[in-house]
C-alpha cells in the first residue's frame, strides 16, 4: 500500500502568524475533509456497506457546522484536497482498521484544539460534540465491524474488549513486523491461529502506515 502524502498541519503551532484560535478551526475542518474522504474511499472501493453511508453523512453533517462557524468568524475557508492524498483501502478490514485508527486520532487532536478555543463558547461546544460523535459513535462502530471481520474459532467466545486487546496486540506486533523487528515475527507465529493471522496482518500494517503518514513534517501553510 503506497503511503499517502500528509497534506496539513494538524496540531496548533505558536510560531505560525495565524491565531491559534484561527489554527484550531481550520484544523478542525480539515481534519473532517479528511475523515469524509477516507470513507468516501470505502464506498467507492465496496459500496455502501454498513457502516459508511450514515458515517459519511454525519461527516458531511461536520463539514456544514465548522464551513459555518469559520465564515461567522470571517475565517477563509481551507481547501478541500484530502482526497488526493488518501489510497483507497485494499480490503473492507483496512478500511475499518483505518476508521477506527482516524477516531482515535481525532479524539486526541481534539483534546489538543480545545483549550484554543476555550473563549469562544460556540466554538467549543462544537468541539465538545465532534469529539462525542467519535468517542461515543465512530469509534464503537468501526471496532465492533474490526471484530466481527476477525472472528475465528480463535476469538469466538470472547467479550469485544476482549477481541479488541487481542486487535491491539497483533497490531503491534504487526507494526513492529513492518519496522524490521525480526523477534516480533515469531511470537506472532506463537499460539496464534494461522487463518487468523493474514488478517490481522494486513489490517495491523495498514494501521503502521496510517501512523506514519501522521508523524510529524515540517507544517505547511494554512
Amino acid at each position: 500500500m503506497k503511503k499517502a502524502k500528509k497534506s496539513f498541519l494538524k496540531y496548533v503551532d505558536p510560531a505560525l502568524k495565524l491565531s491559534p484560535f484561527h489554527q484550531a478551526l481550520h484544523i478542525a475542518l480539515r481534519d473532517a475533509y479528511y475523515g469524509f474522504a477516507l470513507h468516501k474511499k470505502a464506498v467507492e472501493a465496496f459500496g455502501f456497506v454498513a457502516p459508511f453511508a450514515t458515517v459519511l453523512e454525519a461527516k458531511q453533517q461536520h463539514i456544514t457546522e465548522l464551513t459555518s462557524l469559520l465564515v461567522r468568524y470571517e475565517i477563509p475557508l481551507p481547501k478541500n484536497e484530502e482526497s488526493a492524498c488518501i489510497m483507497p483501502p485494499m480490503g473492507l478490514l483496512e478500511a475499518y482498521e483505518l476508521g477506527v485508527a482516524f477516531e482515535i486520532e481525532t479524539i486526541q487532536r481534539i483534546t489538543h484544539l480545545l483549550p484554543y478555543v476555550a473563549t469562544y463558547p460556540d466554538a467549543q461546544e462544537m468541539f465538545f460534540r465532534l469529539q462525542a460523535a467519535s468517542y461515543n459513535t465512530f469509534l464503537p462502530t468501526f471496532r465492533s465491524h474490526v471484530a466481527q471481520q476477525t472472528s475465528t474459532p480463535a476469538t469466538q467466545g470472547l467479550s469485544q474488549e476482549e477481541m479488541m486487546a487481542k486487535v491491539e496486540e497483533w497490531r503491534g506486533m504487526a507494526q513492529r513486523i513492518a519496522a524490521g523487528d525480526t523477534n516480533a515475527l515469531g511470537e506472532m507465529f506463537q499460539g496464534m491461529n494461522i487463518s487468523l493471522m493474514g488478517g490481522m496482518l494486513l489490517g495491523g500494517v495498514a494501521a503502521s502506515l496510517l501512523s506514519q503518514m501522521n508523524t510529524p513534517e515540517e507544517p505547511e501553510s494554512l
